[in-house]
């Protein structure tokens, strides 16, 4: 490798859920052993996901990363090496009036709190009970009222039927100027609508990173699944999506690389050499 391309310069950030590892299925043997060698060979790895420290800090034992994280989609930055917050950008205090006014008009439709690390459950449904199990989340089940500390976000769950007037709903009072308007509304899945703070994402997150880590855009290496890691991809000098992404995000990427499950991330980095080296010239078949 030449020295225009030292290992230590780049920064490879990496989604979670569908691109490390699918949820009840686990994370790949061959991305775990890829990110072992990566880091002994002086590779800078790390993780830019809608996840909270506590549900990561579950699996960094068996992924560690060399430099802090971007988690809950931009809105907290932690280093769990130094076990030290960097960054965190909490709801204005009108969120507990929008949870309020959606829980009293949408009587099924789960509510779930993160307050950095901890994660709340103030009503339970059977979506968000699969998504708490699948993804190994420890939660408090308690009242609205008793969530205490600066929230980081929340994820409102239920069925695509239910969901669905409920994002008609939010959208509507967002026009109209009032407390819905200092939040935005993300649909990443058929049963979930997340609120995080405005003009926050996964973008925001990442560039403030490379500020504090000193690395250009260019030297940013992003790996990603989903259309929620557009953000993430746009802050970043090449963009790699494993090939389980959605064919119309696949044909944006600058490389696509073998699905989740067959280890993308492991593509990545074993090829780490030739994809800084000449990566418009790599298809997934050469990976």
């Amino acid at each position: 490798m030449s020295s225009e391309n030292a290992i230590s310069d780049y920064l490879v950030v990496c989604s979670v859920d569908g691109t490390l590892l699918e949820a009840g299925y686990g994370i790949p043997r061959s991305n775990i052993d890829a990110i072992e060698q990566f880091l002994n060979r002086g590779g800078r790895f790390t993780f830019c996901t809608g996840r909270n420290s506590e549900s990561v800090s579950k699996f960094i034992e068996w992924t560690p990363v060399s430099d802090p994280a971007v988690l809950c989609n931009g809105s907290f930055i932690f280093d769990f090496n130094k076990e030290k917050t960097l960054y965190s950008q909490p709801l204005k205090e009108t969120i507990t009036d929008v949870v309020a006014e959606v829980m009293d008009l949408f009587p099924h439709i789960g509510v779930e709190i993160t307050v950095e690390p901890s994660v709340f459950v103030v009503r339970m449904n059977e979506q968000l009970q699969q998504r708490t199990t699948i993804q190994h989340l420890s939660y408090v089940l308690c009242a609205l009222e008793d969530v205490r500390g600066n929230w980081n976000k929340v994820v409102f769950t239920g069925s695509s039927e239910e969901l669905a007037p409920l994002e008609q709903y939010v959208q509507s009072k967002y026009k109209e100027g009032n407390q819905f308007s200092d939040f935005q509304y993300l649909r990443h899945d058929a049963e979930s609508l997340e609120i995080i703070s405005r003009g926050v994402h996964k973008g925001t997150g990442l560039r403030l990173l490379c500020d504090y880590l000193s690395i250009p855009k260019e030297r940013v290496i992003a790996v990603g699944s989903s259309f929620s890691d557009i953000e993430m991809f746009s802050a970043s000098g090449i963009r790699i999506c494993v090939g389980n992404a959605p064919a119309e995000l696949r044909y944006k990427m600058d490389l696509t690389v073998s699905s989740c499950l067959r280890g993308g991330v492991a593509d990545v980095l074993n090829r780490f050499d030739d994809i800084v080296g000449n990566y418009k010239q790599l298809t997934l078949d050469t990976l």
